[in-house]
């Protein structure tokens, strides 16, 4: 096992690992100092850190998070590291700007010198115990193991076990006071609380199209509300992408499925209630149509040079709302037929109503779609500005 005594002994063994391995402990050993230095104060006790300040500590951890996280090399992230790195040495959020310097250089042993600063930078034992607590769970026999253990490392709480419940409570707090509880910051919040438990409630994907919001964004007396705009946005595309998948899952499933009259266990010898009335298969279709237009849409938002129209977006969402509506007035029709004959047979053959049964599919889709018309218009919302 190795053993760790002081900050050369960390360095010479980074220089032989990977540099995702350096990466992930600046971003973990960052995370958990942050919300100290996110409560600079001035003579008068009175917070001089200002939101830009915040938002560039927050950035400079998140792509550092995200490269982490990524095993493949992305010279645009790189790039939005070295951007991150300026900003935090600029406004004096040392700790971040070594974060994301870990990420921006392609030199393994300057990686491993940044990371190691950590060291220096610790204000308490526990601090420095749990960057030495973390090196020391990515150590192994050989160099691969160090790098296969960084997804589980990243997995776990920044604090280093119940014993340090204290520490924690109060970095929390501190934590609670450095991102104010305002619309802007929302994300922020609930992105720190996860990465602080080492939980991943948010896809990798996701974060990385975060971390790569143009540098141009992230400037400016207004950078808050800008970034807290895109971010919206993006999240809405992403929301909308997982409902139109499940929808479409859905469609595929009731494809396969007639609405059958009777036992709900067993279609044996039954006969489905066939598909006679033409506005089920017109809905149907007309839905298709509009899941394909907003996916042109959604292609178009992750395009470079396109941009996606928030009224088209709007547009469809009011229109797959109203097909819901039709398919729901249909199987409604549906299921009054089915249960008038359902009742009917339980009753010649001197069985209970409850034995009789009607399996309808359709039904089980129409809160999949209204979830789909909901989340365009929240995303037609998000790229309109709110």
């Amino acid at each position: 096992m190795v053993e760790f005594t002081d900050r050369e002994s960390v360095e010479r063994w980074l220089e032989e690992r990977p540099q995702r391995v350096a990466i992930a402990l600046a971003y973990r050993a960052a995370l958990r100092v942050a919300p100290e230095h996110l409560q600079f104060r001035d003579e008068l006790d009175e917070l001089s850190f200002s939101e830009n300040a915040r938002l560039s500590v927050l950035r400079a951890i998140l792509i550092s998070q995200v490269a982490a996280i990524s095993r493949r090399k992305s010279e645009y992230l790189a790039k939005a590291a070295r951007n991150a790195a300026h900003n935090a040495y600029v406004v004096k959020a040392t700790v971040a700007a070594y974060s994301s310097a870990t990420t921006a250089t392609s030199d393994v042993a300057q990686a491993s010198e940044l990371s190691t600063y950590f060291i220096d930078f610790a204000e308490g034992p526990l601090e420095l115990e749990a960057y030495i607590s973390d090196a020391t769970f990515l150590a192994g026999q050989d160099v691969t193991m160090a790098e296969s253990r960084v997804a589980s490392l990243l997995n776990k709480p920044v604090y280093l076990n119940e014993q340090k419940k204290n520490d924690r409570v109060l970095l929390q707090s501190l934590y609670n006071l450095a991102i104010p509880p305002r619309s802007q910051w929302s994300f922020w919040a609930g992105w720190f609380d996860n990465a602080w438990n080492g939980t991943s409630y948010y896809p990798s994907t996701l974060l990385e199209k975060i971390a790569s919001i143009p540098n141009e964004h992230w400037e400016g007396s207004d950078a808050p509300e800008k970034i807290a705009a895109k971010i919206e946005a993006i999240l809405g595309a992403h929301r909308l992408a997982e409902a139109i998948n499940a929808l479409e899952e859905q469609l595929i499933t009731l494809a396969k499925q007639p609405i059958y009259l009777g036992n709900s266990d067993n279609h044996d010898g039954q006969h489905p209630l066939d598909d006679t009335v033409p506005i089920q298969r017109e809905q149907l279709a007309l839905l298709r149509e509009k899941i394909a237009t907003l996916k042109e849409e959604l292609r178009k938002f992750d395009a470079p040079d396109e941009t996606p129209d928030p009224r088209l977006i709007d547009l469809v969402a009011h229109q797959i709302w109203d097909i819901a509506k039709k398919i729901g007035f249909y199987c409604g029709q549906k299921i009054d037929i089915g249960l008038d004959a359902a009742v009917k047979t339980a009753a010649a053959a001197g069985a209970t109503m409850g034995v009789a049964t009607l399996t309808v599919g359709p039904t089980t889709t129409i809160e999949t779609v209204q979830n789909v018309a909901k989340a365009a218009a929240q995303f037609a919302k998000a790229l309109a500005g709110g």
